[in-house]
């Protein structure tokens, strides 16, 4: 989801917390660190830096660090690719994206709960196509248009429901798994 008030929707929110920053390897990502370091440094923001060569850099750090912070700030990272699906964070886990680099990642740009985009809504973000246009389950169209029902088609199907608490439980199975192996290298 994008953010338009910068303030109000991060800055705010992370004010007295700690936060995880993690940030790319290029000139654009320092300069970027440099000054939100200098912000948290005059507000008394606790924080750690890590900086981020590559996907796996990504991974590794958030795995390590994941327990003990619930805002993530990502400079020049992280946009391009399913941040919930990639790191398998828990639900209190806040992502906040700053990413120059492009395309973004559509599941980035529809999540409305954990995932924050900090970027200008002046960019040309109108050819995004609608959530629905992207993210519809064709099999429970075709079981409503099957069985007559007449139901409000604003609320999500019992298929679609069920879809969606399997993917969860693959998901939390997933987490645990990679919990364990981190675990076990340890």
């Amino acid at each position: 989801m994008f953010i338009s008030d910068f303030r109000k929707d991060f800055y705010d929110i992370v004010l007295h917390k700690r936060v995880l920053v993690l940030v790319a390897l290029d000139v654009d990502a320092i300069c970027a660190c440099r000054i939100l370091q200098s912000l948290f440094q005059c507000d008394h923001v606790e924080y750690t830096l890590i900086p981020i060569g590559g996907r796996q850099d990504l991974e590794k750090a958030y795995l390590e660090h994941s327990e003990t912070f619930q805002h993530v700030v990502m400079i020049n990272c992280g946009a391009n690719i399913d941040i919930l699906d990639t790191l398998q964070p828990p639900e209190n886990i806040q992502f906040y994206i700053c990413d120059s680099h492009r395309p973004i990642d559509l599941v980035n740009i529809y999540n409305e709960t954990q995932v924050k985009l900090l970027m200008k809504q002046e960019d040309d973000f109108s050819s995004i196509p609608e959530y629905d246009k992207i993210f519809r389950d064709d099999d429970s169209e075709d079981e409503d248009e099957d069985s007559g029902n007449e139901s409000d088609s604003s609320l999500p199907s019992g298929k679609r429901r069920r879809l969606d608490e399997n993917a969860l439980e693959r998901r939390m199975g997933r987490r645990q798994i990679g919990r364990a192996s981190c675990r076990e290298r340890v």
